[in-house]
């Protein structure tokens, strides 16, 4: 790891501590790159490059500045240098190049100085020859080789002592045997000096930097060898090693979970296995995170986080928690660079303040992604999820650029509909000229990755309700024996003209007689009109068979009652009721008026036109579909 320790002025011992520290008495190869300007104002640079090198630490020195000495800019790279590093005192730092310090550091431990060059060389060169000692170690790790027996030897002093019988003999049959005896025996000790030609190239491949073609020559190797298990197991860990030098990595997965089984014995080897599995699954994270697949990412890191752990439990490694933690840090930055997360309640907002209250009832609710921005959820292509009972929810959203907007809407569960209360959703008043009662769920913008927060209020429906009965008596009350009707067309009277015009609201009642219309809160005249052009409008009983009634969200009409009789002969009593003073009663109507204040049409007229003055009656009705507050389940589930 690269870092830099951000304090004023230079002190050589502090670097050198910190990457002792950093060390496991594990590892062969420890070196450190110091760049700095050689100044040591604490003195314990050499010292503590003593300590290093008594723990087999290299230390490369690359020295920066002048030694006529220069100011330190602090303003970004490519810009002029108008800033200046300053002391505690506010004076400008000048710092003066220290080879021999520098120097002397890097022959006590093993290393060597570079000046950093105009353009960087001393960098540049001290990482190449990093690089080669890192290529070096790999092809040395690559290079597994199988064990040799080394009997060749012995065969060789027979042969020795067979031959100098074969001198000695005077018998040409017994030479000639012997002599053939000497040739096979030569064969074979030849035979077993040779290596097998398919690792000897593997080698030479990863000499000139050819992990696939190595990679394939074990395998070759694997497939043409009738060997041992374990020796079989190092072949597969070559195989899977070099595969995965050459980025194949679904080849090296399947070589290294060979090697995992043939290598039982082996704990070293199954070390290394592990380990080059876990950089396997880290590459995958990675990857996906590319493809802003941050679930797979999550599960790839998963398994990586196994199989390091499992590697580090094997072999022992001190930093193994450490470079764990290091790494898991790494894969939950990227994902937090990516995802969004959006996190919200859904309640029923009783006082319209827009604030979740703690006397509000929270509703559980499928909260979805409306994709096609029509306030209706479609199961096939629109995910959704299921908030809890308390109303809350949150997913994650990933976009590959921002700011990003998308449109969230939400539909209640069972449990919270119900006749009695009507609940519609309520959404943010958009800005001009968008028309407020064409917007059909919440716009969310993005900024950025990170926490969003949002609120789904429903409200209580402002709602007309009633009941439209069959009077078969005509006595404008409603028997038992009466039932309800639905051969009327109901309409929202807006000028006061008491006929249904073309752009005022109409609506037919249920079978039953009942009707719950949701409109927009204000003032109404409610009126009916009978499909039977005979059948006679028997309640209310005043003169124009109307309701004057006032809604609001969570606040419904009181119950609107009208009466027809659908046959059209009302008897003379019936008829009469309708125009005599003496009424009969009548439930659920507030105001009973008798025949001697009854007003003329005239008078009638211009009071619905100062009523309707006085509300927002002349404004068109709210347009809602019954599936906007009670959907119908369309398509599949998930």
């Amino acid at each position: 790891n690269v870092g830099l320790i951000p304090r004023m002025g230079t002190n050589l011992a502090l670097p050198i501590q910190e990457a002792s520290r950093s060390f496991s008495k594990d590892d062969n190869d420890k070196f450190l790159v110091l760049i700095s300007d050689g100044e040591d104002l604490e003195g314990q640079g050499l010292q503590e490059a003593k300590q290093a090198a008594k723990q087999g630490i290299r230390i490369y020195t690359i020295g920066i500045g002048s030694e006529e000495g220069a100011f330190i800019p602090t303003d970004p790279l490519g810009q002029p240098a108008k800033n200046f590093l300053t002391d505690r005192q506010g004076k400008k730092v000048l710092t003066k190049l220290d080879e021999d310090a520098l120097r002397d550091i890097a022959v006590l431990t093993g290393g060597q100085y570079l000046p950093i060059g105009p353009t960087g060389e001393g960098i540049s060169y001290v990482f190449s020859e990093l690089q080669a000692h890192g290529q070096k170690k790999l092809r040395e790790h690559l290079s597994t080789e199988l064990p040799i027996n080394r009997y060749q030897v012995f065969l060789l002093l027979g042969l020795a002592f067979l031959i100098s019988e074969s001198l000695t003999s005077t018998s040409k049959k017994k030479l000639g045997t012997i002599t053939i005896q000497c040739f096979l025996i030569l064969f074979l000790f030849m035979a077993g000096c040779w290596k097998p030609e398919n690792i000897r190239l593997a080698e030479d491949a990863i000499e000139q930097g050819n992990p696939m073609d190595a990679a394939e020559l074990y395998a070759k190797q694997i497939s043409e060898l009738n060997v041992k298990d374990e020796d079989t197991g190092l072949l597969s860990l070559n195989a899977g090693l070099a595969y995965l030098k050459a980025g194949k990595v679904d080849l090296a997965e399947e070589y290294l979970n060979l090697s995992l089984k043939q290598t039982t014995n082996l704990p070293q080897i199954q070390a290394k296995a592990l380990n080059a599995l876990g950089n396997i699954y880290y590459k995958k994270a990675n990857a996906f995170l590319d493809q802003q697949n941050v679930k797979q990412a999550r599960e790839a890191w998963r398994k990586a986080r196994e199989f390091y752990s499992s590697a580090f439990s094997i072999n022992g490694h001190t930093l193994a928690e450490e470079n764990l933690a290091s790494l898991n840090n790494q894969i939950q930055e990227r994902i937090e660079s990516l995802v969004c997360k959006i996190e919200g309640i859904v309640w029923r907002d009783i006082n319209g303040n827009g604030k979740v209250e703690n006397h509000e009832p929270r509703l559980s609710s499928i909260v979805y992604w409306d994709r096609n921005n029509n306030g209706e959820h479609n199961k096939t292509n629109e995910p959704s999820i299921r908030s809890d009972t308390t109303g809350h929810f949150a997913f994650e959203w990933i976009s590959g650029t921002f700011p990003t907007s998308l449109a969230i809407a939400s539909v209640l569960s069972d449990q919270n509909k119900s006749e009695q209360d009507i609940l519609l959703p309520l959404f943010p008043t958009p800005p001009p000229p968008l028309d407020a009662q064409h917007v059909k769920n919440h716009l969310i913008t993005l900024d950025k990755p990170g926490l969003h927060r949002i609120v789904i209020p429903w409200r209580g429906a402002p709602v007309l309700n009633g009941n439209v009965w069959n009077d078969i008596n005509g006595n404008a009350q409603k028997d038992s024996n009466e039932s309800g009707s639905n051969a009327v067309t109901i309409f929202l009277d807006t000028n006061g003209n008491f006929q249904i015009d073309e752009n005022e609201t109409s609506f037919k009642p249920s079978n039953d007689g009942s009707f719950a219309e949701i409109v927009r809160p204000g003032q109404f005249s409610v009126r009916i009109i009978p499909d039977n052009q005979d059948s006679n409008i028997t309640f209310p009983i005043e003169e124009h068979k109307s309701y004057l009634t006032w809604v609001d969200f969570e606040q419904q009409s009181p119950p609107l009652l009208f009466g027809i009789q659908q046959d059209g002969n009302s008897s003379g009593s019936s008829s009469q009721q309708n125009n005599k003073t003496s009424e009969p009663e009548q439930t659920n109507q507030a105001d009973q008026p008798n025949q001697s204040d009854q007003q003329s049409t005239e008078e009638i007229n211009a009071l619905y036109e100062r009523l309707l003055q006085e509300s927002e009656s002349k404004s068109e009705p709210l347009q809602l579909e019954p599936d906007f507050y009670a959907p119908t389940q369309t398509g599949r589930d998930y």
